[in-house]
């Protein structure tokens, strides 16, 4: 099964067309763009900000995830009936990001002083502590699931693209 967000083969699809591939593609944008501001809240920001934007994250990572599902559910089988190394890492990959925006969401909360100053909890300090480190800890992993991905990104933006670019002049002659 493919990924979601792929391109389809057609563009006259109506359930996974060229818009709706655009419409996953600008998903998945806005969540590399919120990740890029929500690194240095200090630099960028600032925490009111930043903990405002890190709550908006959430329903688009869930949607995400939801959009992915039936990614998820024929990787988790291929994991478990196929040897192959980048299946396994991929999914690997996709399991750690999924649990580290887990932690970093509930820290987040934990540690929240504008967005939900009422959900803080003792031990704030370990709290931001652990919210930090998963913080840094999830860059690598986000950028070794880019590396992995990106023939495929670069492959899925041309044929989005191109084909749409196609089509332009297609219908200007």
């Amino acid at each position: 099964m493919n990924h979601p967000a792929a391109p389809p083969d057609s563009s006259t699809d109506a359930s996974g067309g060229p818009a709706a591939f655009g419409w996953v593609a600008l998903l998945d944008l806005t969540m590399l763009l919120a990740f890029l501001v929500l690194l240095d809240p200090g630099a960028t920001t600032g925490f009111v900000l930043h903990e405002w934007l890190g709550l908006a994250v959430v329903p688009v990572f869930t949607m995400h995830v939801i959009i992915s599902w039936d990614w998820i559910v024929s990787a988790w089988r291929r994991v478990r009936t196929a040897n192959i190394a980048r299946v396994r890492l991929s999914f690997l990959l996709n399991t750690a990001l999924l649990a580290m925006m887990l932690v970093i969401v509930v820290s987040g909360l934990v540690i929240s002083n504008y967005a939900m100053p009422w959900a803080q909890q003792r031990g704030v300090a370990r709290w931001e502590q652990l919210h930090n480190m998963t913080s840094s800890l999830i860059i690598p992993v986000a950028g070794l699931h880019l590396g992995l991905n990106w023939s495929w990104i670069r492959g899925a933006m041309r044929r989005y693209f191109g084909g749409r670019r196609g089509a332009a002049r297609r219908t200007e002659t």
